[in-house]
């Protein structure tokens, strides 16, 4: 059988924010010979802020980086304030790291060379609200979001609107002579760069300060998946179905001898009470219970291309012809727990869920079905 999770493991390193970083900058070290600053922000920010180290730490006049809590440094300078926020879900620690965030461009100097590092997951890590938001709204207003099966360009929408920083207003802040050079992984479907991090620095056509480039995407890595697997079928549409419903068409395309790939941002539609679990380990648990009866041996891997799914530390889960039997056999209920959208201790149960850590890089979703030969 294929090894899923090897391939996949292999393709999401070569996404990660150091090296992409690091490879743009290889042929163009002479940005460097100025005094420069850093902002990071995102799930990759510590990897991104490494890949930067790396080419041009000592002309680094000081920094500032946010990333999820929990995550991994991946560097380790002085001159760069720290903050780790939250992620789904913004609490006090994202309102602190946008107030640091406005006051880092704030002090910025005119004519400050500053290299702006965005990535997935910024929305929610830095925030800056009218005085008639209190966090308590905001987190609610968020948690609604998210259970309501809305994808995150329209979430992302509503978030602009509101906030003092998103929607391009960050860009307020800096110096008139500033100049910015910024670097994306992009987690957004169709590469619409104004809606990464609910475009923080997103300009207007006449604002000639920043300079942007896209370093990776969910294409990317489906391209790099491809180079590991032979004979694969990549479905090309970015995905943004609901999970059950993506599980449908998952499984109606399920055929002995062929591997596919899909790549993107399922949604999900949670219930009041929802259990434990992210949409990646929801998605696994459905594909594995409408295959159960299938008579060919067969392997699925979902997982989040940051390592992390849901408000889990697992980034999906790997299942195969045998999960929903040994589910069973330990006395677990699969249509309960699909209804509670509870599949991560079921996937636990069976040593089903997918562990990564931090992978520095957040390229959406990865979805890979492998079919092997009739029994």
């Amino acid at each position: 059988m294929l090894n899923l999770l090897q391939a996949a493991q292999q393709a999401i390193e070569k996404c990660r924010g150091d090296r992409l970083v690091a490879t743009f900058f290889s042929s163009s070290l002479d940005w460097f010979t100025q005094p420069w600053y850093v902002i990071a922000i995102g799930k990759a920010a510590g990897a991104m802020t490494a890949g930067a180290l790396s080419q041009g730490k000592t002309s680094l006049v000081s920094g500032l980086v946010v990333a999820k809590q929990g995550s991994q440094l991946w560097f380790n300078d002085d001159r760069i304030q720290v903050y780790y926020s939250a992620h789904p879900v913004p609490d006090e620690t994202s309102f602190i790291a946008g107030d640091a965030l406005v006051s880092f461009v704030h002090a910025l100097p005119d004519h400050a060379r500053v290299l702006f590092l965005l990535s997935g997951g910024a929305s929610s890590l830095v925030e800056v609200l009218p005085e008639n938001w209190t966090q308590d709204t905001w987190q609610q207003q968020t948690k609604t979001w998210l259970a309501s099966g809305w994808d995150i360009q329209r979430i992302n929408a509503q978030r602009k609107s509101w906030s003092l920083i998103k929607g391009g207003k960050l860009l307020d802040y800096f110096p008139a002579s500033a100049s910015v050079l910024q670097l994306i992984i992009s987690d957004v479907a169709d590469d619409n760069l104004d809606v990464v991090g609910s475009g923080l620095i997103a300009t207007q056509p006449e604002d000639k300060r920043v300079e942007r480039y896209c370093l990776a995407n969910n294409r990317y890595l489906l391209n790099e998946i491809s180079q590991q697997v032979t004979n694969l079928v990549v479905h090309i549409a970015y995905v943004v179905d609901e999970v059950s419903l993506l599980a449908q068409k998952i499984v109606e395309q399920a055929q002995p001898n062929t591997v596919m790939a899909w790549g993107g941002e399922p949604v999900v539609l949670l219930p009041l009470q929802a259990g434990k679990g992210g949409r990646m380990q929801h998605l696994a648990l459905y594909v594995a219970w409408l295959l159960r009866n299938v008579t060919f041996d067969w392997s699925f891997l979902a997982i989040g291309s940051d390592g992390s799914d849901g408000a889990t530390d697992d980034a999906g889960a790997l299942v195969d012809q045998n999960s929903i039997q040994r589910a069973i056999s330990l006395g677990w209920d699969i249509e309960q727990a699909l209804n509670n959208y509870a599949a991560s201790d079921v996937l636990s149960d069976i040593d089903a869920l997918v562990y990564t850590g931090d992978t520095g890089t957040n390229v959406n979703d990865l979805m890979l079905l492998s079919c092997e030969g009739k029994w």
